[in-house]
């Protein structure tokens, strides 16, 4: 569900300076923010906000116009410290749907959404419109053996441990555009194993996902794809090594 439309009357031009404490907003609760807001020909923009919260310190600017309501924009740049996983989905559930594989993984990150995106008349982000770039981060992460992604990966690789594994140090970037999280090639350091992925991720949910094993005990470079059109229905197939 969303909120009731929030128009910018065409008459105001304002500049003001927020600071405030004390506030809860359903499960977020920020203990001190600051935020400098201008609002000129129907368009509010926030710059040098920032945030102690319950969640992890947050940084934000953005803008938020309301030409007609056929033409309700929105752009945002949101930056997100030491926050765990289950925190940043549950202040933005649209993360879930481009990065599901996120759910897997335990530990603080860090993570940086910049978009701009069209808005409905209830106030939410219109996924398809979405274009804009996203980098989450990481030291010391634990990726969880209740997932059935991580389960039939661990099996593949023959982890030692197939009950969790441990990241030292991880930092994926993706382009949202068309509908489509393009994941780049990154490098994962886990159990014995160096790892470089990529992958594709649909906003219906569907994904193609390519893992090459770079160094493992088996002393042979192989790839592994990763496909489906949900997390609840995987599939893989094993070829040739994508990165070197």
């Amino acid at each position: 569900g969303g909120s009731r439309l929030l128009v910018i009357p065409a008459n105001l031009n304002a500049t003001v300076t927020l600071e405030s404490s004390g506030i809860r907003y359903d499960s977020l609760e920020v203990s001190w923010a600051a935020a400098d807001i201008a609002m000129k020909q129907r368009t509010l923009q926030v710059t040098n906000a920032l945030a102690a919260s319950n969640m992890g310190d947050i940084y934000f600017e953005g803008f938020y116009s309301t030409q007609s309501k056929k033409d309700i924009q929105a752009g945002f740049d949101l930056n997100l410290i030491d926050i765990t996983a289950e925190k940043v989905i549950t202040l933005f559930p649209a993360v879930d749907t481009l990065m599901p594989m996120l759910r897997s993984f335990a530990g603080d990150l860090d993570c940086e959404l910049a978009a701009t995106s069209d808005v409905d008349t209830c106030m939410n982000l219109i996924l398809p419109s979405i274009d804009g770039v996203m980098r989450i981060s990481g030291k010391e992460l634990s990726i969880s053996g209740s997932s059935k992604e991580f389960q039939k990966i661990a099996k593949y690789l023959m982890f030692r441990n197939k009950k969790e594994a441990y990241v030292d140090k991880m930092a994926v970037t993706g382009m949202v555009r068309d509908n489509i999280l393009e994941v780049f090639p990154f490098v994962l350091d886990v159990d014995r194993y160096i790892l470089a992925a990529s992958g594709l991720q649909h906003l219906d949910e569907s994904f193609n996902y390519h893992l090459s094993v770079i160094r493992s005990p088996l002393l042979v470079k192989f790839g592994i794809n990763i496909w489906g059109d949900d997390f609840n229905h995987i599939k893989y197939g094993l070829g040739r090594a994508k990165y070197r």
